[in-house]
């Protein structure tokens, strides 16, 4: 088995090499965030191969989803996700835990941290976890297992979000939350809204171009206009009902997904925030905190939806892709 982390150390190094890359991306960055211009070498890298160029491109003919859906024999708890190598990710406690579909599991301890709410592979690799009781944004270091803090001072961290250029989003799900962009590589902290009421989850487009917030009943968006600049977040969608949705993902066509938090009916709407449809309801009803597609490794399908009730995994064919997978292959 390969391990999550390259060597657990009871230590908090941080990286000896920094290094922004997304995949196919492998080379040394420099600290040019600060630029209100995208340049080339910043925008998100295109692989022209064939396969995985039609992975992620939306299908001519869309199928329908079966409307079926399988209870898997994996755990989570309040989020989870899929790293390069083909392990579910989820956390306990101050630990980080590690599955494969071949039952190869480890727990990763990681000093400092407590009860993770949001997680995510980063870019690099490097996992990203939000820490509500303590307000804080993590940073786990694959190589070396340390960590650092990214972002602190909030009432209840929360979401969390990454593209492929290096950069992580964050909620404060607060009545006066705010919404904040860190560089996962030199650790900079940027600022998308300042004051949003009870942001949670949150999701970028494919292409990095726009992020999208679950905040109250409501989808909003923020357009991106330079790596680390953002238009303020505008309401964009309603709800398909009133209840509780704290969790999005995206299809390669740009279909938004969600699962309502308390019943477990699993939505998706078009691309234009409109016309949604259900596609499954998930019994018995719990808390279904948070959807993510495969990451396309170790056979977590990159068209099934993952939905976890902060216990069981649940698994939800689609027969789309979701958004192309961050976390470089390893």
């Amino acid at each position: 088995m390969r391990p999550l982390l390259a060597c657990v150390l009871v230590c908090a190094c941080a990286p000896a090499e920094k290094t922004r890359r997304g995949p196919g991306d492998s080379e040394t960055a420099t600290d040019d965030t600060d630029d209100t211009e995208t340049s080339d070498s910043d925008t998100e890298t295109i692989d022209t191969d064939t396969d995985v160029a039609t992975e992620n491109r939306c299908p001519e003919v869309i199928p329908d989803p079966p409307g079926t859906y399988t209870e898997t024999e994996f755990d989570t708890e309040e989020d989870f996700d899929f790293d390069g190598g083909g392990y579910l990710l989820t956390q306990s406690g101050g630990s980080i835990i590690a599955r494969n579909r071949q039952g190869d599991t480890e727990i990763v301890p990681v000093p400092g941290m407590w009860d993770p709410s949001g997680m995510r592979v980063a870019s690099n690799g490097d996992i990203v976890v939000a820490e509500p009781d303590l307000g804080v944004l993590r940073v786990v270091y694959r190589e070396s297992g340390g960590n650092d803090m990214l972002a602190s001072g909030m009432v209840a961290t929360n979401g969390v979000a990454a593209d492929s250029r290096g950069f992580v989003a964050f909620t404060d799900f607060s009545d006066n939350g705010r919404v904040g962009l860190v560089d996962v590589v030199f650790h900079d902290e940027y600022e998308i809204a300042a004051s949003l009421p009870w942001p949670n989850g949150l999701s970028f487009t494919q292409d990095g171009e726009r992020l999208f917030i679950t905040v109250g009943f409501e989808i909003w968006v923020s357009e991106r206009l330079s790596n680390t600049e953002f238009t303020a977040p505008v309401p964009f969608a309603q709800f398909p009902e009133n209840g509780g949705f704290t969790t999005i993902a995206l299809d390669v066509c740009d279909r938004i997904y969600t699962v309502d938090y308390i019943f477990g009916k699993v939505w998706r709407a078009e691309p234009d925030g409109t016309g949604w449809t259900q596609i499954v309801d998930i019994f018995p009803a719990g808390a279904f905190s948070a959807i993510r597609f495969g990451g396309g490794e170790g056979g977590w399908e990159r068209d099934v939806l993952y939905v976890t009730n902060r216990n069981h995994l649940f698994a939800v064919p689609i027969g789309v892709n979701g958004i192309a997978p961050v976390a470089p292959v390893y």
